[in-house]
């Protein structure tokens, strides 16, 4: 092989080190950013009264924000609902909560 044809594995062989560590990166930032999400909305229903007392399920992956669980009204659903879709890098919210 000659000094040229070594060179140019070498240099695919990082730049190829160099793209997965990137991918790594974003994946563990997505993920911050997503447990940064959650926290986000689980403090903003709480800071409703008329949700505080409901056990609302959070679930964030990728901005797109899921509320799973029980509540006592229709109301409290939507409420629960654009109280996360007014949070901060929530993308869309996907209201699976239920009327118990």
């Amino acid at each position: 092989m000659t000094k040229r044809n070594v060179f140019i594995r070498y240099l695919l062989v990082l730049v190829l080190i160099a793209t997965f560590a990137a991918s790594a990166s974003a994946s563990d930032a997505e993920k911050v950013d997503d447990m940064a999400l959650a926290a986000n909305v689980k403090s903003a229903l709480e800071a409703d009264d008329s949700l505080r007392s409901f056990n609302i399920g959070i679930e964030t992956r990728g901005g797109v924000v899921t509320l799973n669980g029980w509540v006592s009204s229709q109301d409290a659903v939507v409420k629960a609902g654009q109280i996360a879709r007014s949070v901060k890098g929530a993308r869309s919210v996907d209201n699976d909560l239920s009327v118990k």
